[in-house]
C-alpha cells in the first residue's frame, strides 16, 4: 500500500478554547489521515493551554507556546518552521473544515508545478444568520489576475507545498493581508490550483475582536503591498489599474462592513464607484443604506 504523504496544519490560537475545539474536531474528522497538527497557543489564559496539553498528552497534536504577540503571521511561521509534513494546511482557531478538504486538496499537487491550492468556502455570519459560498475562478499561472483582486481568499482554504511554505513565509510587518501579499509571490513562481467546491466554514462573528478588525491596517498592509509589487502594477494596462483600485476601495469596504461601521463601508462602496462603476460596488452602497444586512443578503443572492 502506498504511503501518504504527510500535511501539517497549523493553527494559531489565543483565547478561544470552545471555538478552538470545534476547529480541532473540523481536523479530527478528516478522511485523510496522515496528518501532524501544531498549535500555535500565543499566550492565553482561558484555560486553552491546559486543553491543548491534554490534548498533545494523547498525541493528537504538537504545541507551540509563543510569549510574545506578535500576531497571526508570526504565529503562523512558527508553525510552518516546525512543521516536517510535505504540505502545509492552515486552519484559523475559529473557522471548520469540512471531512473531505484535505483528501481532496493534496490530489491538485500531482502536477509538481502547482506550489499553492485553495478551495471554495461557506461565509457564515453568525449574527445576521446568513450564509453564502464563494467558489474559485482562478488556476494556473495567475499572478497578473491575482494582482488585481485576491480571489484566493483566506488561509483557511489553503494548502501549500511545505518547501514553497518555508521558502517565502508570511511578511511579518505587515498589520493586514500577510495571507494575501503571500499568495501573491507564490503566484509569481508556481501555478495555483482551485477547487471548485465549499470545502470550508468561514465564520463571521461580531463579538471576536481581530488585529486586523481596525480598517486603517487594511489602509496601511495595501499602501505597502503597492510599493512592493509596483513595477508588476506599473505595468498593468492602464483600464486594469483602475480596475484593481476599485476593487481595493471595495475591498476595504468590506472590512469596514466587518467592523461594523456602515457608513465607512458606503463611503468607500462609494468610491470604488466612482473609480469603476460595477454591479457589485453598486449594489452594495444602494443596500448600505438599508444595514448590514441588506448587503450581505445582496451577496447571498448573487451565489
Amino acid at each position: 500500500m502506498k504511503t501518504e504523504r504527510k500535511i501539517s496544519v497549523v493553527i494559531p490560537t489565543r483565547n478561544r478554547k470552545e471555538l478552538l475545539n470545534n476547529a480541532l474536531n473540523s481536523v479530527y474528522s478528516q478522511t485523510y489521515s496522515n496528518l501532524e497538527i501544531i498549535i500555535v497557543d500565543e499566550k492565553s489564559d482561558d484555560g486553552t493551554q491546559e486543553f491543548l496539553e491534554n490534548e498533545a498528552s494523547l498525541g493528537k497534536i504538537i504545541t507551540i507556546r509563543n510569549e510574545n504577540l506578535k500576531g497571526a503571521g508570526h504565529a503562523r511561521n512558527l508553525g510552518i518552521k516546525k512543521a516536517t509534513g510535505e504540505f502545509i494546511a492552515f486552519l484559523d482557531d475559529d473557522d471548520e473544515w469540512l471531512p473531505n478538504k484535505l483528501e481532496k486538496q493534496i490530489a491538485c499537487f500531482s502536477d509538481p508545478e502547482v506550489g499553492l491550492s485553495y478551495t471554495g468556502a461557506w461565509l457564515v455570519n453568525v449574527d445576521q444568520g446568513i450564509q453564502y459560498q464563494v467558489i474559485p475562478t482562478l488556476d494556473g499561472h495567475v499572478f497578473s489576475d491575482l494582482l488585481i483582486e485576491n480571489k484566493i481568499g483566506t488561509t483557511n482554504t489553503v494548502m501549500l507545498r511545505a518547501d514553497v511554505a518555508k521558502e517565502m513565509l508570511f511578511d511579518e510587518s505587515l498589520v493586514a493581508r500577510q495571507d494575501y501579499d503571500l499568495w501573491l509571490r507564490v503566484a509569481q513562481k508556481y501555478k495555483i490550483k482551485g477547487i471548485q467546491e465549499p470545502l470550508v466554514r468561514v465564520f463571521g462573528r461580531k463579538k471576536l475582536k481581530r488585529i486586523t478588525s481596525d480598517v486603517k491596517n487594511y489602509e496601511l498592509a495595501i499602501q505597502v503591498i503597492n510599493e512592493k509589487f509596483k513595477n508588476e502594477i506599473s505595468s498593468l494596462p492602464l483600464e486594469t489599474q483602475v480596475k484593481r483600485e476599485a476593487e481595493q476601495l471595495f475591498f476595504l469596504g468590506s472590512q469596514a462592513l466587518k467592523a461594523q461601521n456602515i457608513k465607512l463601508a458606503r463611503s468607500y462602496f462609494y468610491k470604488s464607484c466612482r473609480r469603476k462603476t460595477q454591479i457589485k460596488s453598486l449594489g452594495s452602497f444602494i443596500a448600505s443604506f438599508f444595514g448590514e444586512k441588506a448587503v450581505l443578503n445582496l451577496r447571498r443572492l448573487k451565489k
